[in-house]
């Protein structure tokens, strides 16, 4: 249908506005743009913030476009955004995504993301036992176990069965790491 088809001039308003309106235009590029710019830097934002960020993005896109950003698109620009930071984690994921023997409900933003924030609070504990070999010193009498709940080697207990031993930023994810293994029955079994 084009223009002269139309016979009122709120039906030629109407069809004009469709065709040259670039305010979602504009919109959709510049939230398409701050997804692609968009780095991790854990400095600058929490893990949330930056979920969030992906989040809201998606939702705008749909909002504007009337159509869903592609799951594979999004991940994409996530891998994209923690490469930097995370190169080993980015190139592994992206094995795992074009893997065709991997179940496609592993091949998902969320899915990914999770995944994402599991090795960003591992790296995060790793980090701070580190700091706390240091300030033992080198030759620390304290010995490491290997961990039956989280199958990790810790010098102190276990963060997932004891929640209260993460620093304050981390005990939430462990309460709720902690809350999971009582619900499958697992820290009965163990202690």
């Amino acid at each position: 249908m084009e223009i002269r088809d139309k016979t009122t001039a709120y039906e030629i308003w109407t069809y004009l506005k469709e065709q040259f309106d670039t305010n979602e235009f504009t919109d959709l590029m510049i939230v398409v743009r701050n997804l692609k710019k968009s780095q991790w830097d854990q400095k600058k934002r929490t893990i949330e913030e930056f979920y969030q960020e992906f989040k809201t993005s998606r939702i705008t896109i749909k909002e504007v476009s009337g159509k869903e950003l592609p799951d594979l698109v999004l991940t994409s620009l996530l891998l994209c955004a923690i490469e930097k930071q995370y190169p080993d984690f980015a190139l592994n994921v992206e094995a795992l995504l074009s893997n065709p023997s991997i179940p496609s409900n592993q091949k998902t933003f969320e899915h990914t993301f999770g995944r994402f924030r599991m090795e960003y609070y591992r790296r995060k504990a790793r980090q701070e036992e580190e700091e706390d070999e240091t300030d033992f010193g080198v030759h620390s009498v304290q010995q490491k176990e290997h961990c039956v709940i989280c199958n990790r080697i810790h010098r102190r207990g276990c963060w997932v069965k004891y929640p209260e031993l993460a620093s304050s930023d981390l005990q939430d994810y462990f309460k709720r790491k902690h809350q999971e293994w009582k619900a499958k029955g697992a820290l009965k079994e163990i202690g």
